[in-house]
């Protein structure tokens, strides 16, 4: 679906909708960002934890809703899964078995492009071309057995990376201060950000 369109079919659902319903719109890029924030009520970017990045989608969406003469207050979320690990648990084995998962998250928040997505400029050529061999037969299959596993197992750097951006991974302490305390990450407060809601597991 176009951008227009789903614009559009917002304006019709609102029609007949209660009053106080929220449409929210997941967005990964600029022009989603800029286009949400005309019509949204809700917009959550999803590019993991990116703080230049939701800085600049975030100012995208408010400049574009302002440009559109809509007064109507609009939230803006982030999205990280939290994952905890326990003070005796495995760190590493809990990075590892989030790998495809984390690459499945990539694929969206990169596809299109990278503009405003503050990704090292030497890595997209390679990220683009290992996400291109991304098996959708194992999509949000997270067994030993997924080969997605392996997409970046020639480039440590790049799956650390991709591991560490999409994912909070850590004992109880840090896990808790990385969710609460976003303005010394400048994943949340800092950056307009509203509210950060996330997906927590333990390990």
């Amino acid at each position: 679906m176009r951008w227009a369109d789903l614009a559009q079919t917002t304006k019709q659902l609102r029609a007949a909708a209660p009053d106080d319903l929220k449409i929210h719109v997941t967005v990964s890029g600029p022009k989603g960002a800029e286009m949400a924030g005309t019509f949204a009520d809700v917009v959550v970017i999803m590019l993991g934890d990116a703080p230049v990045a939701i800085n600049e989608l975030t100012d995208r969406a408010r400049s574009a809703r302002e440009k559109a003469g809509v007064n109507a207050p609009r939230e803006v979320w982030t999205m990280v899964p939290i994952v905890v690990v326990q003070p005796d648990g495995n760190l590493e084995a809990a990075r590892t078995s989030k790998r495809a998962h984390s690459y499945s998250v990539a694929h969206f928040a990169f596809a299109h492009t990278y503009e405003a997505k503050d990704v090292p400029g030497e890595w997209q050529a390679d990220i683009d071309q290992r996400l291109a061999r991304y098996d959708y037969k194992f999509h949000a299959v997270f067994t030993d057995d997924n080969p997605n596993h392996l997409l970046f197992a020639d480039r440590p750097a790049i799956q650390d990376y991709l591991v560490s951006r999409m994912f909070w991974i850590g004992p109880p302490k840090r896990s808790v201060t990385d969710s609460t305390g976003c303005s010394k990450r400048r994943t949340s407060t800092a950056c307009g950000v509203t509210r950060s809601p996330s997906k927590r597991s333990s390990s």
